[in-house]
């Protein structure tokens, strides 16, 4: 059934530009209240990282999603591989009763917040998530505290600081991410 939910976040984002996002999204999706089941996330060189989510991701039939595989060559003369998906709009429609089914009067919430955070940009969602991680599963003390631990870890994605702190603001004004 994780599959189907999962396939059936891709199926609301309309699209998910890479492995990271997709981490990313389904963590901060949990912290906001929504249960998919993955609770092995740890604290990785990018961010929140559940190694059930990314088997899960790899198990979703061929037929619900289409993941798209690009490979290109890194700084260093390494081969990158870019991952993206989306859904096979024949199965679209399935996925998103299966979506409405088991999370009923969030779906609508749900279906808002998947494109909201597709839309945003992989290293926000990084530093975002990688903040609400330290506060909530480290335990950072208050805010100075937290975000000079966010620094050490993610100070190469500075310039995504102030975006992804809004977007934390935002949702805690909106009282859709749950705390610890």
């Amino acid at each position: 059934m994780r599959d189907v939910l999962v396939a059936a976040v891709i199926a609301e984002a309309e699209e998910v530009s890479s492995r990271v996002k997709m981490q990313k999204m389904i963590y901060l999706l949990q912290r906001m209240g929504f249960d998919f089941g993955f609770h092995d996330f740890s604290l990785r060189d990018f961010g929140p990282f559940s190694a059930e989510l990314a088997s899960t991701i790899d198990a979703i039939p061929a037929g619900m999603v289409i993941e798209n595989k690009v490979e290109g060559t890194g700084a260093q003369g390494q081969t990158i591989v870019q991952y993206s998906y989306r859904v096979d709009p024949a199965a679209s429609s399935l996925l998103r009763s299966s979506l409405h089914t088991h999370f009923r009067a969030r779906s609508s919430q749900l279906r808002e917040l998947a494109r909201e955070l597709s839309d945003r940009r992989t290293r926000v969602l990084e530093v975002a998530a990688t903040a609400v991680y330290l506060r909530d599963e480290v335990g950072a003390r208050d805010e100075t505290q937290l975000w000079q631990e966010v620094e050490h870890r993610k100070g190469q994605w500075r310039q995504h600081f102030e975006e992804a702190r809004n977007l934390l603001a935002e949702w805690d004004r909106r009282g859709i991410l749950r705390r610890a």
